[in-house]
């Protein structure tokens, strides 16, 4: 058993967790860290949240670095991470993307996207790694669906 600690109000933690051969890689709500045999030790700074593809070989992190939220893939060990071309809702009339989740492989990416205004903008989305989500493909939510996952 890990025992995470006093956890502060203003600490938010994420609920998804990363099965991996190494162990449970999760956030403490500031950094990405691994569990196993009831220890736990860093694995990338300043992670707030992760998702793991379904074979277990990448994980995506969404990470606050120099002030500015970005979405990152790579693998589970916290290497190899590169930015995704995904942004932060900037302003009244920018889209935003929220728990981005890989597919099985890793080469495409399921998210809530929330967009201003009375377009009706707000919907379940996917695009391949390394694409634009821009050029998303939407899947009609049912109702206000706000979190997205692969069947």
């Amino acid at each position: 058993m890990l025992r995470l600690g006093r956890v502060d109000d203003d600490t938010i933690i994420n609920d998804a967790l990363g099965w991996t051969r190494a162990g449970i890689v999760y956030s403490d709500g500031r950094h990405l860290r691994s569990a196993r045999k009831g220890r736990s030790r860093l694995v990338l700074r300043g992670a707030i949240s992760v998702r793991i593809s379904g074979d277990g070989r990448r994980i995506v992190t969404e990470r606050w670095l120099g002030g500015r939220r970005g979405w990152w893939i790579g693998d589970p060990a916290g290497t190899r991470q590169r930015r995704l071309p995904v942004s932060a809702a900037a302003g009244p009339r920018a889209a935003g993307y929220y728990d981005l989740t890989p597919n099985h492989d890793g080469t495409a990416l399921l998210a809530w996207r929330a967009a201003p205004g009375d377009d009706g903008g707000d919907a379940v989305v996917t695009w391949p790694v390394g694409g634009d989500p821009e050029t998303d493909h939407v899947a009609a939510p049912f109702g206000y669906a706000p979190v997205a996952t692969w069947n």
